[in-house]
């Protein structure tokens, strides 16, 4: 459903849980083990997202589907597509979001570690974090929650898709992405 004209619809981060919820209880009737695997993770981002002081910050403008596919090179410098999902909401599920995809595309392309590096660090220093900062706010732990959930979100799509090398890297990422406390990928 889209908002009136004019108006953005507030997305909480208790909507991208449901939805892989949701997910994950579609794929346990014939997948159980996939769905188990991500339980865990789903369960822990949804607690940390939950967590008093950690609920988000105040709501801004997100693109609501921001992955790397989404960004493209115009005259002058970058531009967005598919804007038809723009809400407000918590900076993080943006971040975390392109980070699981962005993970996804470093190790399906075999782009270099020390490129793909570099170019997360960029990306993180324009929304203000910097590798080492302190996650004063929380910004760190709901950015690692958001990345989880969409890892898991995959995992759990392309399993439904029949598309088991993508399922097989989605859950590996999921199984490898506990953070150093206050350290982002």
């Amino acid at each position: 459903a889209q908002a009136p004209a004019g108006r953005l619809r507030r997305v909480p981060a208790s909507e991208l849980v449901d939805r892989v919820r949701r997910e994950q209880e579609l794929v346990a009737t014939a997948w159980p083990d996939v769905a188990g695997r991500v339980d865990a993770a789903v369960r822990h981002a949804a607690s940390e997202l939950e967590q008093p002081g950690l609920s988000g910050a105040e709501p801004v403008l997100c693109h609501g589907d921001f992955t790397p596919g989404q960004v493209v090179r115009v005259p002058g410098g970058l531009g967005l597509l598919d804007l038809d999902t723009l809400a407000l909401g918590d900076p993080a599920s943006d971040i975390g979001r392109f980070l699981a995809y962005a993970a996804m595309r470093e190790e399906t392309i075999g782009d270099p570690a020390s490129r793909a590096a570099a170019a997360r660090t960029d990306f993180l220093a324009a929304y203000g974090i910097s590798p080492g900062a302190a996650d004063e706010a929380g910004l760190v732990t709901r950015v690692w929650a958001h990345r989880r959930l969409n890892l898991a979100l995959i995992a759990l799509r392309a399993t439904r898709r029949f598309k088991s090398a993508r399922a097989a890297l989605a859950l590996t990422l999921l199984d490898t992405s506990d953070p150093t406390p206050g350290r982002l990928p």
